[in-house]
């Protein structure tokens, strides 16, 4: 469960986050330089919009944290985070809410963690994983009050989950 310590986070007001590649993280101006030592960081963001991706990733293989964020989708946002052909990112301590379809979606993608997170109020489920993404590890998040699954894992998605926790999920 995100720690009560979240609550009282500043977050900077931001536009939605589109990465098309490895050099995108530079372009953005993001912290950091891409190695396991030094992942770039997207952090302490409000992110709200009514429509499209919050924050969307697409073939990388640079390490990357999305840390300590506060998405909002309003009516009719597509919502979530989502990774495409994605390694190495990681995504810890966000809060995603209201969003039609789901909090974080992983597609062919590789090597991630998402840990300690709250998904809620999303239109088919908090966190969701498919199409041939290997090798991720869901680890301790809440995910809560969702119209579907509040964890789907589709076919041909191995992965590891533990200690997740969900509830009130369809």
């Amino acid at each position: 469960m995100i720690k009560r310590s979240l609550k009282n986070t500043k977050y900077e007001p931001s536009n939605t986050i589109t990465i098309d590649s490895d050099s995108d993280f530079i372009n953005y101006g993001f912290p950091g330089s891409g190695t396991t030592e030094d992942p770039y960081l997207i952090q302490r963001l409000n992110i709200t919009a009514s429509s499209g991706d919050l924050i969307a990733i697409h073939n990388t293989q640079v390490f990357f944290i999305i840390r300590t964020n506060y998405l909002y989708g309003l009516t009719g946002s597509q919502g979530w985070i989502l990774f495409d052909y994605v390694q190495n990112g990681r995504v810890e301590n966000k809060i995603v809410k209201n969003v039609m379809v789901v909090g974080i979606c992983i597609y062919f993608s590789s090597y991630n963690t998402i840990i300690n997170n709250s998904d809620s109020h999303c239109g088919i489920s908090g966190i969701h994983a498919e199409l041939s993404s290997l090798n991720n590890i869901i680890i301790a998040n809440t995910v809560f009050n969702n119209a579907g699954n509040g964890i789907q894992v589709g076919k041909y998605a191995l992965r590891h989950v533990k200690f997740t926790t969900t509830w009130q999920s369809g």
